[in-house]
């Protein structure tokens, strides 16, 4: 990234020193893309980060936006979408 955007990283850490943690080997990223890119950054990022097969799970914001990467066609990975109905109040 630019140099503006890791001189402007912050750390939230809603865990603290709580049992809840991550486990062991598991890392959380997040990458702030434009949304027409999302898709190519990704599969870049995914190749970089684990290359041919390793596995990851990409959150996104609605159902609709995980079917577009999904079955868009963009994503140059193996993908399957998983949908959590969840309540939001």
């Amino acid at each position: 990234g630019s140099e503006a955007q890791k001189t402007n990283r912050i750390l939230i850490d809603c865990i603290d020193e709580q049992n809840e943690q991550t486990a062991k080997g598991i890392t959380h990223k997040a990458i702030q893309v434009a949304y027409q890119q999302r898709a190519r950054v990704i599969s870049q990022f995914l190749d970089a980060e684990i290359g041919n097969g390793g596995k990851a799970i990409v959150f996104t914001n609605t159902k609709n936006d995980a079917d577009s990467l999904c079955n868009g066609g963009d994503l140059n990975i193996k993908a399957k979408c998983l949908h959590g109905d969840i309540a939001q109040d």
